[in-house]
């Protein structure tokens, strides 16, 4: 795979395109001091909603970066080749809509925000939402059938807030496609293990230049491979224990999977191809990037649902798939009373609710000022779809499962299928 050569059809635009590049959600980290300020507020209940601060905006320059892509536009224009021409276009088109989307943001324009995360990650569909009914109906019923009063108090409110739960049960067919979890009773392992682990997968994969290194500064609380730098970060053992997923050879394997296994050999392979825009991503790839990602993980560690429910779900009942837009405490009651329902009995039971709850919304509702009834960064709901699009899509037997790591784009994307078949990268 890679289709390696000496000249890609765009060396004389990636370098351009990769000098002015940036990933949206890195821009809009919540400031930590004041994310905390604002929890602990919040959870006392004495803030409606958080006021959250982006820091790093600042430091963007909007004028710069919006003149160097429509310049680079006017390059793309003159190549010669018309499906270079096109994924360029569209791929810079959604470029600058993200520098609108960042420029509504540092405007505490929420309405304008909303309206551009839209046109880049899309809406979330109702056929998913349906699942997300279904996940939070069987909770209820085995919160009810807990004898836990403290469940099922949770489980009463959760459904006088969200009203009708009936969903169309065609979705339970889809279910049949997950691999089944198995009890993992490995042994935990430490850094140094980990980090073995992940050396012997990157020489496996022959990533060129890779490097795997221990968190030094007691900071980084997951594990997390930037592509960028192309480094394996590591957290200390005393962070490790805190995960909420143990780290055993089975979790490292799948997160290996995850992280290398997709996200790094579709970076390597990408640019390495014919057209290397396929490194970064041809416009909005990232439903298959993240679908095949979580694919890949629950192959080895299995699966009770599709991955981001979570997400999905909260930004469903913020932009108002029920017929009722939320703002971001109200998202977020309706996620603490779900986490209380169906998390299992334990002293500290609240307080992880309100975590998972906050984490979440924090997550969703980023970029914005949190207090505008339907509007949030929509981005989270690509996590589920893209997931369930890539089972539906193996289970149908597509040859397209052969290109899969061929580089950064959306299986499923029909424009994505004819760039790479008109330029017979296979």
């Amino acid at each position: 795979m890679g289709n390696n050569q000496k000249s890609a059809l765009d060396d004389d635009l990636f370098e351009e395109f990769k000098n002015l590049y940036f990933d949206d959600y890195e821009y809009l980290a919540i400031e930590k001091i004041v994310k905390e300020k604002n929890k602990k507020d919040f959870l006392n209940e004495k803030i409606e909603n958080p006021t959250f601060e982006y820091p790093l905006l600042e430091s963007f320059d909007f004028k710069t970066r919006e003149k160097g892509f429509e310049n680079l536009k006017q390059k793309v224009n003159k190549n010669k080749n018309p499906v270079v021409r096109l994924a360029y276009t569209k791929r810079i088109d959604e470029m600058l809509i993200q520098i609108q989307m960042l420029k509504a943001s540092k405007l505490s324009d929420d309405l304008k925000f909303s309206e551009c995360s839209k046109l880049v990650y899309g809406d979330p569909k109702p056929e998913i939402f349906e699942y997300d009914k279904r996940v939070v109906k069987i909770a209820t019923h085995e919160a009810f059938d807990s004898k836990d009063s403290k469940r099922i108090k949770a489980a009463e409110k959760l459904q006088n807030l969200l009203g009708d739960l009936s969903y169309d049960k065609s979705i339970e067919e889809k279910l049949n496609l997950l691999p089944k979890p198995s009890k993992d009773t490995g042994k935990i392992l430490n850094s140094i293990e980990i980090k073995s682990v992940f050396e012997k997968a990157v020489e496996e994969m022959n990533l060129k230049n890779w490097s795997v290194k221990i968190d030094t500064t007691g900071i980084l609380t997951n594990l997390n491979a930037n592509q960028e730098t192309k480094t394996i970060n590591i957290p200390t053992d005393k962070n490790l224990r805190n995960r909420e997923a143990p780290t055993t050879k089975k979790n490292v394997l799948a997160l290996i999977a995850h992280e290398l296994g997709t996200h790094a050999r579709r970076r390597e392979n990408g640019e390495k191809s014919k057209l290397k825009l396929l490194g970064l991503g041809l416009d909005r790839f990232l439903k298959g990037e993240e679908g095949l990602a979580s694919f890949a993980y629950q192959q080895i560690q299995g699966a009770k649902n599709f991955a981001g429910f979570g997400s999905h779900f909260s930004v469903s009942i913020g932009v108002g798939l029920d017929g009722k837009k939320r703002d971001f405490r109200k998202v977020f009651e309706i996620l603490k009373l779900y986490f209380l329902t169906s998390i299992e009995p334990d002293i500290d039971r609240l307080k992880q609710a309100e975590n998972l709850a906050w984490n979440t919304c924090a997550r969703c509702f980023r970029g914005t000022t949190c207090k505008t009834p339907g509007a949030l960064f929509t981005k989270g709901h690509i996590y589920s779809e893209g997931n369930i699009n890539i089972y539906k899509l193996i289970a149908s037997g597509s040859k397209e499962i052969e290109r899969f790591i061929i580089g950064k784009y959306d299986p499923i994307n029909k424009n994505h299928i004819q760039i790479l078949d008109r330029l017979r990268i296979i």
